[in-house]
């Protein structure tokens, strides 16, 4: 008897659990599968965009000027510094480039590409 009395409680919540698990949604795997593949937010294009240094072409005037050798150093020092700049650039703007072909290919397919690194 006393252990009837000690279950009472319990049989009173019977009816709440059989509500609750009833407002479940089921978790079958085709219900949790994903239904569409992600896709990358659009890139900005100035991240993949390449920059180019105007060629260096013949003087214009032909008059020959004295300059120190110090100054002229430090503007083929500078000069080199921009032209490696420049590159690196490039060489970040292509590879931006490719990580989002990677990327996107690796979201749509499954599988990376042969053209991407591994």
């Amino acid at each position: 008897m006393r252990s009837i009395l000690r279950l009472a409680p319990l049989l009173a919540l019977l009816p709440l659990a059989s509500t609750l698990s009833a407002c479940l949604h089921p978790s079958t795997p085709s219900s949790i599968a994903r239904t569409e593949r992600p896709k990358l937010p659009t890139l900005n294009p100035e991240l993949t965009q390449t920059e180019k240094l105007t060629p260096i072409g013949k003087p214009e005037t032909g008059e020959l000027v004295t300059v120190d050798k110090g100054w002229l150093a430090a503007v083929l020092d500078r000069l080199a510094e921009a032209i490696g700049a420049v590159t690196r650039g490039n060489e970040r703007a292509g590879g931006v480039k490719l990580e989002r072909q990677c990327t996107a290919a690796v979201l749509e397919t499954g599988k990376a590409p042969a053209s991407c690194p591994k």
